[in-house]
């Protein structure tokens, strides 16, 4: 399949490789654990923010190649983007405080800056009858930091996924990954794994395919820094300064 939309540069391009023939099992195939950073930064909110807002319709192209990757052997992860939610106002209002995970930003192999919507990328190359699988994702530190000598929570802040869809997959269509498997809404705590793909057709999901949440830059519902949330309860203390925590993803199979 020729691919006619870049989004990560070199971890678009790669072949499938050739396929190693697993032994039989009866325990389900798990390709993980993929950990990957995240972070926020909160100020005080000491003044209106009533900037203009400017909606670029190009993405910035070459996209970034500075996205953690690793060889995901026949059935597994092979990228996913940190999630940066860069700096937000104090929302301690009484009422839960609700922020967007920004694009992914960095530079190209030719120095340039650049970003792209917050994607991952997966691989099935199992030679097996069965390719149903599930993608999970929890938050296994949960975003934190040492105020005055005390490590702070933000305890049952939660992270929600809308608008994945497949911009690129290296099969044919008639054993791609189905779009409609894509969870929407699906809802990520550090208590319990969410479930983002559930691969329910047992002869689809082959090959790599990648998942991206959002498009770039839309200004609307579908826009790529309005599709990944970060939910902090109203009974949750925020203080200033930087939160980092970790989310842990996983790729496995299912029966």
């Amino acid at each position: 399949m020729k691919l006619t939309h870049k989004l990560c540069g070199a971890a678009l391009v790669a072949a499938l490789g050739v396929a190693v023939a697993i032994p039989t099992t009866t325990h389900a195939k798990e390709g993980g654990p993929f950990q990957v950073d995240m972070d926020i930064t909160f100020e005080q909110d000491t003044d209106a923010d009533t900037g203009s807002v400017t909606t670029p319709t190009d993405r910035p192209s070459p996209p970034p190649t500075n996205i953690p990757t690793t060889d995901p052997g026949e059935f597994g992860i092979k990228t996913v983007t940190p999630l940066t939610f860069g700096t937000e106002k104090i929302q301690n209002t009484g009422t839960p405080g609700q922020y967007w995970a920004k694009n992914w930003k960095g530079k190209s192999a030719d120095g340039k800056d650049a970003e792209s919507p917050n994607f991952l990328e997966i691989k099935d190359a199992r030679i097996q009858k069965n390719h149903k699988y599930q993608l999970q994702a929890k938050i296994t530190e949960q975003f934190s930091q040492v105020v005055d000598g005390t490590k702070e929570n933000l305890t049952g802040a939660s992270l929600t996924f809308t608008n994945g869809y497949i911009p690129y997959t290296s099969s044919e269509a008639s054993v791609a990954l189905d779009a409609n498997n894509i969870v929407p809404g699906a809802v990520v705590t550090d208590t319990a794994a969410g479930t983002i793909v559930d691969n329910t057709d047992e002869n689809k999901g082959l090959g790599y395919t990648q998942i991206q949440f959002g498009k770039y830059k839309t200004a609307d519902a579908q826009d790529s820094e309005k599709s990944i949330k970060l939910t902090v309860p109203a009974t949750t203390t925020v203080y200033q300064g930087k939160y980092s925590g970790k989310i842990t993803w996983n790729l496995v199979a299912a029966p």
